[in-house]
C-alpha cells in the first residue's frame, strides 16, 4: 500500500513508546515480545528481556512507554544456571511501572532474564480497529513495543492473529484475509510466518542491532470479519465513520500522511491536528503573508526614487544612430551649383549667379534689380541645368522671384545633394572642391558653366557683374535667412519649413534627431520613456523643449 492510499483508508494508530527503563546497574542484551490478539480486540503481551549486571546487584528496571493499559498478571525472572526470583511489580505512574525481583533480591554473577506479561485492550487504545479500502473493510494492527534507552543485539516481536492457519502459509494463504503489511515494515524486519499451537496465524518480526531509543512500529492489515471489533478509523480529518460503529482513537494522526516516519511518532490527535490546520490556514499563513507583503510594500517604498521620473537625478537617454557615410570618400559628381552650396557660399549668392548665367546663356533677361524682375526668353537658349531650369520655372508671370520659389531653389538642390553625397564624406569633398576652386582659370579661357560658376565663386560678387549682385542683395532683402550659406540655415525657418527636412542639415539636423530617438524610444518604451526622451532631445536639438 501507498502513503496516499493509506491516508483515506487506514486506521492508524500508533503504540508509542517513548520512554525507556532505568535500572541500577547492567546493560539489556535484547527484548522478545508476544502478542496475543483476540477477535474482540482484546490482547495477552508477554515480554522477555535479558540483562547482563556486569557484576552490579541487578534489581530489576523501570517499564514505561506503553500506549495500552496493562494489567499485569504472570511475572518471573530466570539466571542462565536456573534460579528462579518471583517479581515485583509497582505502578509509580499511570504510565511508569517499576519491575524488580521481589524481596530485594539482586544478581551480579550471571546474565537474568525477565519474563513478565499483561492483558490489554488494544481496540480501547487504538491499535486495533477498522479501516475502510476500496469499499472494502479491514481491521488495522499497529502497535509498537516500548523504546529501550540501550543498544540491544536484537528485538523480536510475535504476533498471533486470531486466523485459522494451515501448517503451511503461503501466500495464497495470506491473500485470502487480505493480509497487507506497510512498506516500511517490509524494509525494517525479517519476516517470519507460521503457526502457533492453536493453528493460529503467528507473524514474527526481527531485527539484528537495534540502536537505542528504536522505534519497533508495527502496521499491517487483515480482513475485519477476523474481529468483532467496533470501532473504526475516520476516513479523514473531516469525515467521520459508518453508521453503528465509535470512531476509533487516534493518537498518531500523523500516521496518516508518513506513516512509519520521524513526524508519525509526534503525539497529535484529530483534534489537536484539526485545530493546528486551522491555526496555520485562517490565522498563521496570514499573518506570514501579510508580513511578506508589508515587507515587500517596506522594499518597493525603499526603491520608489528609483523610478519616479519626476526626480531632478536622473539621466536622460543617450542618442545613438548611425550613419553609412565613409570616410575619405569624394563625391565629384557635383554640379557647380552644389559645390558652390557645399562650399558655404551665400544661397542668394549662388541664385544670383544662377540668374545670371541664364542671362548670359540667352535664356532670361535681368530687367530690373530691386526688386529683381527677370524675364524669360521664350525659344531662347537651351538650359540642362536642373536648377536653372527650376529657377527659369519658378519666375512668376510679373517676373519676380517671391520666398516660396526661392526655398523650391534650395529644397532642390539639398535633395541632390543628398543622394549623391549619402555614402561620401562631406570635409572630404568639400577640401576636393575647395581645391578646384582655388586652381580656377580665366573666364574668357573656359565658357563652360563650371568656368563661370568657379570663375565667380572666387570673386564674389559676380567679378564686376552688377546685375547679379543687385539680385544677390535684393535676395537677402527679402529673404534675409538666405545671405547665410547652407549650414547655417539649421534650426532656422527654412531649415523646418521644409527645404532641409532630409539629411540636408546632415549629421545634427531636426529629422535625424527625432527619428532616432522617437524610434529608439517608441519601440522600447513608449509610455515611460516618451516625455522624458522627447524633452531631452528637444533640449539637445533646438531651443525650448515644451510638448
Amino acid at each position: 500500500m501507498n502513503c496516499k492510499k493509506m491516508f483515506h483508508r487506514a486506521a492508524i494508530f500508533l503504540t508509542a513508546c517513548c520512554a525507556a527503563p532505568a535500572y541500577a546497574g547492567g546493560v539489556m542484551k535484547w527484548a522478545e515480545t508476544d502478542v496475543r490478539l483476540e477477535p474482540d480486540g482484546r490482547a495477552r503481551v508477554t515480554y522477555a528481556v535479558r540483562w547482563d549486571p556486569q557484576g552490579y546487584n541487578l534489581h530489576g528496571f523501570y517499564f514505561e512507554g506503553y500506549q495500552e493499559t496493562p494489567r499485569f498478571d504472570h511475572s518471573s525472572a530466570l539466571t542462565a544456571s536456573g534460579r528462579s526470583f518471583p517479581l515485583s511489580i509497582t505502578a509509580v505512574t499511570p504510565r511508569k511501572t517499576d519491575i524488580v525481583l521481589a524481596d530485594g533480591a539482586a544478581v551480579s554473577d550471571e546474565e537474568l532474564t525477565y519474563v513478565f506479561g499483561y492483558t490489554a485492550d488494544f481496540e480501547a487504545s487504538g491499535n486495533v480497529t477498522r479501516t475502510m479500502a476500496d469499499g472494502k473493510q479491514l481491521a488495522v494492527f499497529n502497535w509498537a513495543p516500548v523504546q529501550w534507552d540501550g543498544a540491544l543485539e536484537h528485538i523480536a516481536v510475535k504476533v498471533h492473529f486470531p486466523a485459522r492457519a494451515p501448517a503451511g502459509v503461503d501466500k495464497r494463504f495470506l491473500d485470502g484475509i487480505s493480509f497487507m503489511t506497510e512498506q516500511f515494515v517490509n524494509e525494517r524486519y525479517l519476516i517470519d510466518y507460521s503457526t502457533d499451537s492453536e493453528s493460529n496465524l503467528t507473524v514474527l518480526f526481527y531485527k539484528k542491532d537495534v540502536p537505542a531509543r528504536y522505534h519497533a512500529q508495527i502496521q499491517l492489515y487483515l480482513n475485519a470479519d477476523l474481529f468483532s471489533l467496533k470501532t473504526m478509523a475516520r476516513g479523514g480529518i473531516f469525515k467521520g465513520v459508518p453508521d453503528g460503529y465509535v470512531p476509533a482513537v487516534e493518537n498518531y494522526f500523523f500516521n496518516r500522511l508518513l506513516p512509519g516516519s520521524v513526524l508519525s511518532q509526534y503525539p497529535a490527535t484529530f483534534q489537536k491536528t484539526a485545530l493546528w490546520f486551522t491555526l496555520i490556514v485562517f490565522i498563521i499563513a496570514p499573518l506570514v503573508i501579510i508580513r511578506l507583503k508589508q515587507h515587500s510594500m517596506m522594499r518597493a517604498c525603499a526603491e520608489i526614487n528609483n523610478l519616479n521620473w519626476t526626480a531632478d537625478d536622473w539621466t536622460p537617454p543617450k542618442l545613438q544612430s548611425g550613419t553609412f557615410r565613409k570616410a575619405g570618400k569624394v563625391c565629384d559628381i557635383l554640379t557647380p551649383v552644389e559645390a558652390g552650396v557645399l562650399l558655404d557660399l551665400p544661397v542668394a549668392g549662388v541664385i544670383a549667379l544662377m540668374a545670371g548665367n541664364l542671362e548670359r546663356k540667352g535664356a532670361l533677361s535681368i530687367l530690373n534689380t530691386d526688386p529683381p524682375v527677370l524675364n524669360v526668353i521664350h525659344g531662347g537658349a537651351v538650359v540642362e541645368d536642373p536648377y536653372e531650369k527650376l529657377l527659369l520655372s519658378s519666375i512668376s508671370s510679373d517676373g519676380r522671384l517671391d520666398q516660396r520659389s526661392i526655398t523650391g531653389i534650395i529644397s532642390a538642390v539639398a535633395a541632390g545633394m543628398e543622394q549623391k553625397m549619402w555614402d561620401c564624406d562631406v570635409e572630404a569633398t568639400r577640401r576636393y572642391y575647395g581645391e578646384l576652386l582655388e586652381a580656377d582659370k580665366p573666364v574668357e579661357r573656359d565658357p563652360s558653366d563650371s568656368g563661370y560658376y568657379y570663375s565667380h565663386y572666387r570673386v564674389r560678387r559676380g567679378g564686376g557683374h552688377v546685375p547679379v549682385a543687385a539680385v544677390e542683395r535684393t535676395i537677402n532683402a527679402s529673404a534675409p535667412d538666405t545671405v547665410k550659406p547652407l549650414s547655417g540655415l539649421k534650426g532656422s525657418s527654412v531649415c523646418y519649413a521644409g527645404a532641409f527636412a532630409t539629411d540636408a542639415c546632415f549629421e545634427a539636423n531636426y529629422t535625424a534627431c527625432h527619428d532616432a530617438c522617437h524610434s529608439a524610444c517608441h519601440s522600447a518604451c513608449h509610455s515611460a520613456c516618451h516625455s522624458a526622451c522627447h524633452g531631452a532631445c528637444h533640449s539637445a536639438c533646438v531651443s525650448g523643449g515644451g510638448h
